[in-house]
């Protein structure tokens, strides 16, 4: 999972356009708010885009601190990568509520994987 506090999505929106806010689920404690962009969606839209970002996501994946990496590679890809995060991850949350997987079943299931 890559976390993206509320002032780095204010400075992507800034920069890219609201779509970045569609890239992951929002949540908020009422003091923090934060977007969870599933490692997943960001491999599904890097399988789309050429010029070695499979191999990066790659490398993302292993990092103990996603979020630095991830803005670096949004910077460099831009748009395209946003929409295809943001295009994946409404696909990824079709298929969850098409079959029925509720976040707490999600959740778990992400981190045995991660």
């Amino acid at each position: 999972m890559i976390v993206l506090n509320d002032d780095d999505l204010k400075k992507l929106e800034a920069h890219f356009g609201p779509e970045v806010r569609q890239m992951g689920t929002w949540s908020s404690d009422g003091v923090f708010g934060f977007c969870a962009v599933p490692i997943s969606v960001v491999e599904k839209a890097a399988e789309k885009i050429s010029g070695g970002l499979a191999e990066t996501v790659q490398s993302l994946k292993k990092a103990e601190n996603r979020t630095d990496p991830f803005l670096q590679i949004v910077q460099e890809f831009g748009p395209t990568l946003i929409q295809k995060i943001a295009a994946a991850h409404r696909e990824h949350l079709a298929e969850r509520w098409t079959s029925g997987t509720d976040s707490s079943q999600y959740r778990l299931q992400r981190q045995s994987q991660n």
